[in-house]
């Protein structure tokens, strides 16, 4: 069977994020005059859709506000999150072969201030983020986006 698709995760797959990750919610918490999680307490929730990780993380903030506060600053951080050594040329590759690529994170509609600054966007057919869907990873929900914006059946 040929490989005709390729979904991706983002964050820890393509993208080196953690530290921004870290230093967007101390930024939050700080913002809102809440308690900073720790790095491990973060890590332990990291795969979760974001607006789950800050309402389990700061339960008495106000979730607009703190989603708000953490999209901009990661909007204008984006530089401190870079693409893994070597990912570009491997996109460029898959890309040249004829193989549709896709992502699909937990984390919202930030992604594209990544995609945009490293100026990789154009390879994707479909970048399925949190805000885009109901029902997040394990299920299938954001795959069968992903394979049907790419024009594959998920097999």
């Amino acid at each position: 069977m040929k490989i005709k698709a390729i979904v991706f995760d983002a964050d820890g797959t393509l993208i080196n994020s953690a530290e921004l990750i870290f230093a967007a919610y101390e930024h939050v918490a700080r913002t809102h005059n809440l308690v900073v999680p720790t790095e491990t307490a973060i890590r332990q929730l990291m795969g979760r859709p974001l607006a789950d990780m800050m309402h389990t993380l700061f339960p008495e903030g106000n979730l607009e506000d703190l989603l708000k506060t953490n999209d901009a600053f990661v909007h204008e951080n984006v530089t401190q999150a870079n693409a893994y050594e070597g990912v570009v040329d491997m996109l460029d590759a898959l890309h040249a072969q004829g193989h549709k690529l896709a992502i699909l994170t937990s984390g919202s509609a930030k992604i594209h201030s990544f995609l945009s600054h490293h100026n990789v966007e154009h390879y994707f057919s479909s970048v399925v983020h949190s805000d885009r869907i109901s029902r997040h990873k394990p299920e299938p929900e954001g795959f069968l986006l992903a394979s049907n914006e790419c024009g594959v059946t998920p097999q």
